[in-house]
């Protein structure tokens, strides 16, 4: 039994999606399930993907209630769990930024990795701690998170397309994080800790992505280019 946590999200929701049509046996935790429900779910668990989590508030305990304290919950119902049992946890790239850069996000985010850790060193688990840049894809959330997704929806409704901060991102679309996690549910790989970040994304200017979502409608772009590429499919579809 695979469960996952923040199945209602994006990210989450996604890889639901996709291990449910690849014939997984596959059950969900929602931010709204009770404590019972939580510890019954877990009880069966042989694989753990959790996903849940807050990015984004404006209130700053519930970075640490989302992030911090439910994965810690979520330990406490795993202390009984054996060595057979995996954990791949969603978290952030942000955490490798400088001290300076870091903020409650990040931190929050950090705390819960360190939960995770000192349960599988515990119970001698298996856990894949999986560092994320900026997702992007089809049914994600535009005025949330995500600078794709918004960029795409105010240009597809012609309302303007506001940049905060212009800053170089990180970007990955979410058919590569399906594809790894795939990977780590059908590794062998014994090892009890396990990084995990990708080599591969697009790294590019707010200021750029802006230009390029601007013309999309009307200017032919070389498809070779997988991020125009995939953009344009988002752009079409949504």
């Amino acid at each position: 039994m695979i469960v996952i946590t923040g199945s209602s999200g994006f990210i989450g929701s996604s890889i639901l999606s996709d291990l449910l049509n690849g014939g997984c046996d596959v059950d969900s935790l929602h931010h709204n399930s009770d404590d019972e429900t939580i510890r019954e779910k877990l009880k069966n668990c042989k694989i753990l993907i959790h996903c849940a989590g807050v990015n984004r508030s404006d209130v700053i305990q519930d970075f640490w209630d989302g992030n911090y304290e439910y994965t810690k919950k979520i330990c406490s119902y795993l202390q009984d769990k054996n060595n057979k049992l995996q954990i791949i946890f969603l978290s952030s790239i942000q955490i490798e930024a400088s001290e300076e850069k870091k903020d409650v996000y990040s931190l929050s985010k950090k705390m819960a990795e360190n939960e995770l850790v000192n349960l599988a060193k515990k119970i001698k688990c298996r856990l894949d701690i999986l560092r994320l840049p900026n997702i992007f894809g089809l049914g994600c959330r535009p005025n949330y998170n995500s600078v794709v997704a918004t960029f795409l929806h105010n240009a597809k409704n012609r309302e303007k397309l506001n940049i905060i901060e212009d800053r170089e991102i990180k970007l990955i679309h979410i058919d590569k994080v399906l594809i790894r996690i795939n990977k780590l549910i059908k590794s062998k790989n014994n090892r009890n800790i396990n990084y995990i970040s990708f080599k591969k994304y697009h790294y590019i200017k707010v200021s750029t992505l802006k230009n390029i979502i601007i013309n999309l409608n009307t200017k032919e772009y070389n498809n070779e280019n997988s991020l125009i590429k995939k953009l344009n499919e988002i752009y079409r579809e949504s």
